[in-house]
């Protein structure tokens, strides 16, 4: 017996994209001030109420990542940089910009792409232009937002937290580890391609990106479907230890899929 009902999660899935499409609706519909010159000023407040406007460059036009909010009852002693690796029926990262950090030199790895046919590989970088190219705190920065996902050769990743810093790890940006010298390594990166990577924190919620506003409903909803099963199976102590999963977008209200009763509640019930 599952412990969520896929029911709600559909409705869950239906209610974040209406308050999606209103914020878009909302966003457009923003009145903007003109002064006696005619010249555009601010947008006044009185837009929609109760929906707020969408970001004026962050439009329904184009994506934005779907998150899972998932809460536990027991708080994690400390974080962990680990990966949880929930695979998702739906790839996230189809038209993605990738990045792969490779050993020195990174010709050679290139070359090896192009040889084993793999696709979906933006750039390649080595360790030596990391350290090199990327060593200020603010490059650091710009380098975690340019990519949506980084993989990292096996070989080298123990270098990654010096190399990379604090700008990668606080955003949960580090890389995914992949060995190439694997026999498939194309079969390898569209399988990493086509999972999403969570955290956890110190605190009690994790979030991860399952989807994107692009999909269809039934899209989003099957990549929810999956990634809870696969969070609830990689948690310890699994649904005993949920307390909550949400669904909502950087900009949206969180909508709950499912809240677990209180323990006193399902002893009585028992």
């Amino acid at each position: 017996m599952e412990h969520f009902d896929r029911e709600q999660a559909r409705k869950s899935v239906r209610a974040l994209i209406a308050y999606t499409e209103k914020q878009a609706e909302a966003s457009s519909a923003v009145p903007v001030e003109t002064d006696k010159k005619g010249k555009k000023g601010k947008a006044t407040a009185e837009a929609v109420p109760a929906i707020k406007p969408l970001p004026t460059n962050n439009l329904i036009d184009d994506s934005l990542p779907i998150q899972l909010i998932v809460s536990v009852k027991n708080i994690p002693a400390r974080a962990d940089n680990r990966p949880m690796t929930i695979p998702l029926k739906h790839s996230i990262y189809k038209k993605a910009e990738v990045c792969l950090i490779t050993k020195d030199p990174r010709q050679e790895y290139k070359d090896l792409l192009v040889t084993e046919k793999v696709k979906g590989i933006t750039r390649v970088m080595d360790v030596s232009q990391i350290n090199k190219e990327f060593r200020p705190y603010e490059a650091k920065r710009n380098l975690a937002a340019a990519y949506d996902l980084f993989l990292v050769d096996l070989r080298v990743i123990r270098m990654m937290p010096k190399a990379l810093g604090s700008p990668f790890y606080s955003k949960k940006k580090q890389p995914i580890p992949i060995s190439l010298t694997t026999e498939d390594l194309a079969a390898r990166v569209e399988e990493l391609l086509s999972c999403t990577y969570m955290y956890h924190g110190q605190g009690a919620s994790s979030s991860v990106v399952v989807a994107s506003t692009k999909m269809s409903e039934n899209q989003i909803y099957e990549n929810v479907v999956h990634a809870i099963l696969a969070v609830a199976g990689q948690i310890p102590r699994g649904w005993a230890n949920i307390q909550s999963i949400h669904v909502k977008t950087t900009h949206s209200v969180s909508i709950p899929i499912f809240v677990a009763k209180p323990d006193l509640v399902r002893k009585i019930g028992n």
